[in-house]
């Protein structure tokens, strides 16, 4: 059995997923979550019920069978004396590494796991179970009408938050500067005509008063942090996403089924410089980095 740990928001639980899910199809074993770490963790919550995800939550008992328990010594003798082989898969960088993927059959998985090659193998697979299983509501439902028969349908994602609000966080991701959401907007109008931008962020208000934009902009406002889900599905029905430094809208531009989509992300998706050089396989060959 494989059991992978869930943390972090709805963008780095859809990584850390995938990942477990074209590993446990790779080694063609049952594959499980542990979401425990949401019991007392106040940022985010479990985010994965609104999809058609087919993996069972790990109960107690399962992850004490599978996980090592970090002591060599103590896992030696287990390994010995029960015949239970423990092991535990953590990330050790953010570049892909494709030994990762071996076949294995019993593992606890630890890690972040932000490249598509984890799972572009299943990636038909991954889709399916990233499929939201809850019918939109009814303005979620007229927005979408909308953006299926526009051309020319454009996301930004403008990502605030903890990012902006506390100092520890702030020091790893940073934010982005106006400038690349301006000269991410002229390479679209250089390309699409007329287009229209349709803005999400969790922090509408600051982003009224400093995006200044002479085209067409609408503010996705009919959603809040319990129905994330509902802006990411928004973002995939866009033809054309400019996204933030953020997994979350990293997620809408890769759910846009749209065969001729313009992405366009940052060069730097961290503050951190020595973690920017780790960030070479985060973003898929399609894209553009701005």
């Amino acid at each position: 059995m494989l059991i992978v740990q869930l943390t972090g928001g709805l963008g780095n639980q859809l990584f850390q997923y995938a990942f477990a899910k074209s590993l446990s199809m790779e080694s063609n074993v049952e594959m499980k979550i542990d979401t425990s770490f949401y019991e007392d963790y106040s940022w985010h919550c479990f985010s994965l019920n609104p999809f058609n995800i087919s993996a069972q939550k790990a109960s107690f008992e399962d992850i004490k069978a599978v996980r090592s328990t970090g002591f060599r010594y103590l896992h030696s003798i287990i390994t010995k004396v029960f015949k239970i082989k423990k092991n535990q898969l953590t990330e050790i960088n953010l570049r892909y590494d494709a030994k990762n993927l071996t076949p294995i059959r019993n593992a606890y998985i630890i890690g972040y796991w932000q490249s598509e090659k984890y799972f572009k193998k299943y990636k038909l697979n991954i889709l399916e179970e990233f499929s939201i299983r809850f019918r939109p509501s009814i303005a979620n439902q007229m927005l979408i009408d909308n953006l299926q028969k526009e051309d020319n349908s454009v996301s930004i994602h403008i990502r605030r938050g903890n990012f902006v609000n506390i100092d520890s966080v702030n020091k790893i991701h940073g934010t982005l500067e106006m400038d690349y959401y301006y000269r991410s907007i002229e390479y679209i109008k250089e390309r699409i005509v007329q287009p229209k931008f349709y803005i999400f962020s969790d922090d509408l208000e600051w982003v009224k008063l400093n995006l200044k934009l002479d085209d067409p902009m609408y503010f996705v406002s009919i959603n809040n942090e319990k129905t994330d889900f509902e802006d990411l599905r928004l973002m995939a029905n866009c033809r054309h996403n400019i996204i933030a430094n953020s997994t979350f809208s990293w997620w809408g531009a890769y759910l846009n089924m749209n065969p001729n989509k313009i992405i366009i992300s940052p060069k730097n998706w961290y503050a951190n410089e020595k973690m920017n050089e780790d960030t070479i396989d985060l973003i898929p060959n399609e894209w553009l980095r701005i």
